[in-house]
């Protein structure tokens, strides 16, 4: 295996995807699915298909490393604190790795392929522009010993609703279940959406077992069906996972039981990889891969990601309130330095609030430069000179250098840092208390995504933006097969939220990973969503 992948790798992929070359050669590497069936396509669907062509991001399969035995118990060493496992309850790129780990979604949409797999499902066929049939596959049991059938689907969805998910707006499209055999659901639909499909395929549209949440409010939330059953959690501490020997797929794990640790800093994450301490090392440092290159008993792996880090002022709270206010702290921001104190720089500034590889992307759109005199001209119009940035510790040090920057534009600002938990509670859409905030946004692939930054009721949402306009845009975009002017309608979006400020796009970075040479069996995705399911480390 080679010693790392290199920036270069990861740059052809994305040349070859943009370019509409052939689709990258994949490793033999466990996938997800394990040897599910071929994709089944989307059965006799009406002209104009509810299937786009999608921009195919591709993944760096991270092949298992052949060995004799392989050790029973791993440890992933991560950045962040886990609050919870509940995928209609915390929606989020650290927490959604242990999500897709746990529980199944009925599809599965592989990124190196371009297309939807079967996971729960297993043929999926459109009767009509809003009606969708989908059948389960039979004899799936979730960990606690119960079958799976279509009442547990509905009641996901359901439950997804009820628990205000980020996910809730796209299941209220949901008008109608029928549900004609155990194995067997449709859904009617309220209206003509494009992208129905993908949502079937993101973590909150998890499948959980009915009668276990029933019984016990709880625990019978961390019951799925995925290769891996819940143990136990510590906040901020860890959250071990065992192998599901009963699992579905023809293929289950070589590990047995596996520790997932919070290590908050980086150094101290990379030295306990070093050590032996853990096996698998997320979000190393960047000023530090040279270290993990030159050490021969690791393996580094860099990736584009299609993970946004924003800036976002709450469009209804003083003083995000104020447009000129908003676009005077868009032109104070320097974006460069920003991503040089977050990631040494290995990042590609972003022009507009939009994923690169998300459909509907609109490259001609110049971005805001920094331009203090634009900056102190916008603010002379407003009487505001005070911000609160609110932020974890991840993002600390960012805010703080941002700190500095406005303040040479003549805006005090003072920093909040709070825990992950908080920060959720504090920035949901409907409560939402905070002035500002630095978060990140992980693209998926589908033009639909805009639903979660830009519409109302959506606690992804962070600018809180209530503008009819776009929500007019999103509602219109999605029913629209012609891909011409289903581009112009996120063109508009992204133009609207440049001219208003609401969101300061400000850079992709690179992802890393670090591992124990003898690791394998990983799955890395540009938007973040990686899958662990067959991390191994071979004994040697």
């Amino acid at each position: 295996m080679k010693k790392y992948v290199s920036l270069l790798l990861a740059l052809a992929m994305v040349l070859g995807v943009l370019s509409g070359c052939a689709k990258d050669e994949t490793t033999d590497a466990p996938t997800p699915g394990g040897d599910t069936p071929a994709p089944v396509p989307g059965g006799d669907t009406p002209a104009g298909s509810n299937e786009p062509a999608m921009t195919n991001t591709g993944a760096i399969e991270v092949p298992v490393v052949e060995a004799a035995s392989y050790k029973k118990d791993v440890t992933v060493g991560v950045n962040f604190a886990f609050t919870m496992l509940d995928p209609h309850g915390t929606y989020n790129i650290n927490h959604n790795n242990q999500t897709v780990m746990v529980y199944d979604t009925l599809l599965f949409w592989n990124t190196n392929t371009g297309s939807f797999e079967p996971e729960l499902a297993t043929e999926w066929k459109w009767l009509d522009d809003t009606t969708l049939n989908v059948k389960l596959r039979k004899g799936v049991k979730f960990h606690d010993g119960t079958e799976l059938t279509a009442k547990d689907v509905q009641f996901s969805f359901e439950r997804c609703i009820a628990q205000g998910s980020s996910g809730a707006t796209v299941m209220k499209m949901i008008e109608q279940y029928e549900i004609v055999n155990d194995y067997e659901i449709t859904f009617k639909l309220n209206e003509v959406n494009v992208d129905f499909l993908a949502y079937l395929t993101v973590p909150y549209a998890s499948i959980l077992s009915k009668d276990a949440v029933e019984k016990d409010p709880e625990n019978g939330p961390k019951i799925g069906t995925g290769s891996w059953i819940y143990v136990d959690m510590v906040e901020s501490d860890y959250m071990k996972l065992k192998r599901n020997d009963n699992t579905w797929r023809a293929e289950k794990p070589k590990t047995e039981t596996m520790t997932i640790r919070t290590i908050p800093e980086n150094s101290t994450r990379l030295i306990a990889l070093q050590n032996g301490e853990i096996d698998v090392c997320f979000n190393p440092n960047a000023t530090e891969l040279d270290i993990i290159q030159q050490d021969k008993k690791l393996n580094l792996y860099i990736f584009d990601r299609t993970s946004l880090m924003y800036f976002a002022m709450n469009s209804q709270l003083a003083p995000g309130d104020d447009q000129n206010f908003r676009l005077a702290v868009s032109y104070a921001i320097d974006k460069e330095e920003l991503a040089l104190v977050h990631c040494d720089g290995r990042a590609k500034i972003a022009d507009v609030n939009w994923g690169w590889a998300t459909f509907g992307y609109d490259d001609t759109i110049p971005g805001i430069q920094r331009d203090l005199n634009k900056a102190k001209e916008y603010l002379a119009k407003t009487p505001h000179r005070k911000l609160e940035i609110t932020c974890t510790s991840a993002y600390k040090v960012m805010a703080e250098t941002m700190q500095a920057q406005l303040r040479e534009a003549g805006i005090e600002v003072t920093v909040n840092e709070v825990q992950s938990a908080a920060q959720t509670a504090m920035t949901k859409f409907a409560s939402a208390t905070h002035q500002s905030m630095l978060f990140g946004l992980s693209w998926t692939e589908f033009g639909e995504d805009a639903r979660r930054p830009y519409y109302s009721g959506s606690n992804a949402n962070k600018a809180i933006v209530k503008n009819q306009e776009i929500y007019d845009l999103v509602d219109a975009a999605k029913k629209e097969f012609d891909e011409v002017k289903r581009k112009e309608m996120y063109s508009k979006i992204q133009k609207i939220n440049q001219e208003q400020g609401y969101y300061i796009p400000l850079f992709f970075s690179q992802g890393f990973m670090a591992t124990n040479k003898n690791a394998g069996g990983i799955r890395l995705e540009a938007n973040s969503l990686h899958d662990i399911s067959y991390l191994c480390v071979a004994e040697k």
